[in-house]
């Protein structure tokens, strides 16, 4: 027999269903920003109904949704990957120059704003030799302050913790690697025998 695999509903009605905060053009976004307690909420209540698989809730998650932002990349930058962090205070920009660009919310004038906080130089290789067809890739971890980039370049996964700015562990790989995703953590099953 085959196993199935269990992953969560919908962020967008699940958020609407439990009463955070939902508006267009943010959708569930806006939980994100004004709520980050219901977006772990509905997180919650997808794993207690049995969901082993947990996505991210970036849907609208693009800079032209959320504000113009009074900050810029640097010359020759372009952001090749965006997300928020698990508890929606910080706003990560990966920039095809190898920086991690680390945004943080503020209210002014009743209105959010982002400003950049710091940032993370991912790798210590000259971009211009990133192999064809490849680049810089990005995920958050959804249980905790951390991201993790990839380098295709030194071929490492960098792990970044974002209050401290700092790279916190490094693996080493034997390849270039493509890309990278969070699927979660897995969780020990309990047996009822004995080994």
């Amino acid at each position: 027999m085959s196993r199935l695999t269990i992953l969560d509903g919908g962020m967008g009605r699940e958020l609407k269903r439990i009463g955070a905060p939902f508006s267009q053009p943010l959708w569930s976004a806006q939980a994100l920003i004004e709520a980050p307690q219901c977006v772990t909420q509905a997180h919650q209540a997808f794993i207690n109904a049995g969901a082993e698989i947990i996505t991210v809730n970036s849907y609208a998650c693009a800079p032209f949704h959320l504000e113009e932002f009074e900050w810029q990349l640097a010359d020759g930058a372009s952001a090749i990957s965006y997300s928020f962090s698990a508890n929606g205070e910080h706003f990560l920009v990966l920039d095809s120059l190898g920086f991690l660009n680390v945004l943080e919310a503020h209210a002014h004038d009743g209105e959010i704003h982002w400003e950049l906080i710091g940032q993370v130089d991912i790798t210590q290789e000259d971009v211009t030799t990133m192999p064809e067809g490849m680049k810089f890739s990005m995920t958050v971890a959804q249980n905790g302050q951390f991201a993790y980039v990839v380098d295709p370049i030194a071929q490492h996964v960098v792990q970044v913790h974002l209050e401290d700015l700092e790279i916190e562990g490094e693996l080493e790989l034997t390849f270039p690697p493509v890309a990278i995703t969070w699927l979660g953590i897995a969780q020990e099953e309990e047996h009822d025998h004995v080994h």
